[in-house]
C-alpha cells in the first residue's frame, strides 16, 4: 500500500511504483526524469500552499537526512489533496549523495476511524447527543469563560418522569424511541450557542452560555417542560412523560463544575418533592 519512488543524484525520478502512480494520478511515462519536488507537492497541517521541500538533501544545506512528514496533505496530478505520511531519505556513498527514495502511505482510513473513535467517546449512540465524557470536560471551560467575560452560567438538570413505567410495559425498544424523541425535542428547545447532554439513562443536561438572566433559565426550563408534555408516538404506543429540572446558577450558587452540577441535580429533586413535572431553582 505505499508509495514508493526512487530518485537519482540530480533529485530527479528514476523509479515509482504503481501504488504511488494510483495515489498521485499519474502514469509511468508522465513522471519519469522530471523532479521529485514537482510530483511531491506537500502542505504541513495549518498551511495553505504546497510548497514545503520534500526532499530537502538536495538542497544547499548540508548534513540533512530524512525528511519526515507526519499527517501532511499532498496533492494530486488533478489538484486534490489527501493525507500521508511522507518520508524521504538520502543514499549516500561516503560522503557523496548519489540520490534519494521516497516513501508515503495515504492516512485517510486512519484518520476516518480516529475521527469516528473521539466522537464514539464524547457521543451517545443512542441519541447522538453529547455524552457525560463530554460534558464532564466542557462545563469547566464554559465556567472558566463566564468568569473571563463577567456572565452568568445556567445548568438545567433534567430527569424524566414516568420514564420507568414505558420501560418496565413496553420494552426497551419503546424507551429507546421515547429517548430519541426526547433529545430531538432538547435540541429544538435551545439556541446554536446553547448545549444539551445526555448523562445516562433518562437524565439530561441543559448548559444556558447566552442567557444573560435568571429568568431566561426559568424561561427555557418551562419550554423544555411544556415540549416534553406533548405525547410522543412510539411504534404503536402513545406515551405521556414529564420531566423535573434543577437549575443551578454560576457564580450566584456555585464557583466550580463539580459544585454546580450537584447543586442542579440537589435542586432536581427538589422539584421532585414539589409534585414533578416542574423546575426548582438551587437554594441552600
Amino acid at each position: 500500500a505505499n508509495g514508493i519512488c526512487g530518485v537519482d543524484s540530480k533529485g530527479l525520478i528514476s523509479y515509482i511504483n504503481p501504488a504511488a502512480l494510483k495515489m498521485l494520478g499519474y502514469t509511468n511515462e508522465e513522471v519519469m526524469g522530471l523532479p521529485c519536488r514537482q510530483i511531491f507537492r506537500l502542505s504541513i497541517p495549518g498551511g495553505e500552499d504546497y510548497a514545503e521541500d520534500s526532499c530537502p538533501f538536495f538542497g544547499p544545506e548540508e548534513g540533512i537526512t530524512t525528511a519526515r512528514f507526519d499527517e501532511a496533505r499532498m496533492q494530486r496530478k488533478d489538484g486534490t489533496s489527501f493525507p500521508v505520511d511522507f518520508r524521504s531519505t538520502p543514499i549516500k556513498q561516503g560522503q557523496q549523495l548519489v540520490g534519494g527514495v521516497v516513501v508515503f502511505q495515504d492516512v485517510t482510513e486512519r484518520q476516518e476511524a480516529a475521527e469516528l473513535i473521539r466522537y464514539m467517546a464524547n457521543h451517545d449512540p443512542l441519541t447522538n447527543l453529547p455524552n457525560r465524557n463530554y460534558f464532564r470536560r466542557r462545563l469547566p471551560q464554559a465556567i472558566s469563560l463566564a468568569k473571563r467575560y463577567h456572565r452568568i452560567l445556567c445548568l438545567l438538570f433534567i430527569d424524566l418522569d414516568r420514564f420507568k413505567p414505558i420501560n418496565d410495559q413496553f420494552g426497551h425498544g419503546v424507551g429507546d424511541v421515547v429517548l430519541m424523541q426526547v433529545a430531538e425535542r432538547l435540541r429544538r428547545s435551545l439556541r446554536t450557542s446553547d448545549s444539551v447532554c445526555r448523562l445516562g439513562g433518562d437524565e439530561f443536561v441543559i448548559l444556558l452560555e447566552s442567557t444573560e438572566t435568571l429568568e431566561g433559565a426559568t424561561l427555557v426550563a418551562q419550554k423544555v417542560i411544556e415540549s416534553l408534555n406533548e405525547p410522543i408516538e412510539a411504534g404503536d404506543h402513545i406515551c405521556f412523560i414529564g420531566a423535573s429540572i434543577g437549575i443551578s446558577v454560576f457564580p450566584n450558587d456555585c464557583a466550580d463544575a463539580e459544585t454546580m452540577l450537584r447543586h442542579a441535580d440537589i435542586a432536581m429533586y427538589g422539584a421532585k418533592k414539589k409534585g414533578r413535572n416542574c423546575w426548582q431553582l438551587y437554594t441552600a
